[in-house]
């Protein structure tokens, strides 16, 4: 469904071989050439350019390896040009030299980020060569694959990638192939897949609107398909991600995960309180902090002036809200959110004790 919303038809793989053969052959150093390592296609797509224009091919990173090797065992995959090997590259003329590189998504092991900071294999990359993106940034990834382009660019490598279409096409149908092949297959039922909810909820229109019956499975749905195509989702499991939290594994909503995000980012402050009779005694706040930045040298402890702060806010509180534990800890809360975040813009989270002595 990733493509749904693209109204022409999707362009075909040959479309880019005349654009990738006359880049690849115009550079004089080394050409790296980066893409999904599962986009068959588009590997033999390079490693051709790459022979037709005079090149040998090394291959760099372990997907695009068994990706290659499954492909080509499997019979998908046929009269991929010979490849050499790291210690055979090291051997050949800058010019003559093509490696096909995991890590089109910026990937921080991957083959591309490594060649982009120091090397991988004892292939060092160097002003003069060329990097060729032949791959669409998946969105959430623009951060990381800057942070390569920009590695190589700082190094005097030129960049090319696929803002203007040249050198890459998708490999997902556009709305007019999908309606195409949905009229072809004539199935009992579509289920929208791969692609957020926007996308699902447009596919799951366009086969409604062309007369099919269809059906927008979230994530986690068990789905029982029956006899001409009746559906129904007959349960819900819980799905997403999950962490390995010393022995125990957690999900990605439970409340302790946002607990540690908020420690890690607000800080942490613990605040003790004695009463006596219905009053706090002035010796008896005791604060402590984890986690918050310093204060100006020539201004107290950020524990004393919050310690302070609490004893004013008491003080000028009614004996009914401090005979009230729900009403005292709003009232602290309230103190150590407006001392932090005029100290330095932030709201930590607070843990309060309060103690009462009859």
């Amino acid at each position: 469904s990733t493509n749904v919303f693209s109204g022409k038809h999707g362009r075909s793989e040959q479309s880019i071989t005349e654009n990738l053969l006359k880049l690849i052959s115009s550079q004089k150093g080394v050409v790296v050439g980066t893409t999904f390592a599962s986009n068959i296609a588009r590997l033999l797509t390079l490693a051709r350019c790459a022979r037709d224009s005079g090149r040998q091919i090394l291959i760099l990173g372990r997907a695009m390896h068994t990706m290659i090797a499954t492909a080509t065992a499997s019979g998908i995959l046929k009269n991929f040009p010979s490849t050499v090997s790291v210690d055979q590259a090291l051997d050949l003329p800058r010019s003559k030299l093509f490696i096909l590189a995991t890590g089109s998504q910026g990937e921080n092991r991957a083959a591309s980020a490594q060649l982009a900071r120091d090397g991988y294999m004892k292939i060092l990359l160097s002003k003069g060569d060329s990097f060729l993106f032949s791959s669409k940034t998946i969105p959430g990834n623009e951060l990381a694959v800057g942070e390569v382009i920009n590695s190589l660019t700082k190094r005097g490598i030129k960049v090319f990638d696929d803002s203007d279409g040249s050198y890459h096409v998708s490999g997902h149908a556009n709305r007019p192939d999908l309606e195409a092949f949905h009229k072809f297959c004539e199935p009992d039922v579509i289920i929208p897949m791969h692609g957020e909810s926007r996308h699902l909820q447009e596919h799951y229109n366009l086969a409604k609107s062309i007369g099919f019956n269809s059906l927008v499975v979230p994530n986690g749905s068990v789905l029982e398909i029956m006899k001409k195509g009746k559906v129904n989702i007959a349960n819900e499991i819980a799905c997403g991600r999950q962490y390995l939290d010393g022995g125990n594994l957690i999900g990605s909503k439970d409340g302790i995960v946002k607990t540690r995000l908020q420690l890690a980012s607000r800080g942490h402050v613990s605040v003790s309180l004695l009463f006596e009779e219905g009053k706090v005694l002035h010796n008896g706040i005791w604060v402590k902090s984890k986690g918050l930045p310093a204060i100006d040298k020539d201004l107290l402890e950020i524990e004393t002036v919050i310690e302070d702060g609490i004893l004013q806010a008491l003080l000028e509180s009614s004996n009914k809200a401090l005979s009230d534990d729900e009403s005292v800890e709003s009232i602290i809360q309230r103190t150590v959110n407006r001392i932090c975040n005029k100290s330095f813009n932030k709201k930590p989270v607070t843990t309060i004790f309060i103690n009462r002595l009859e």
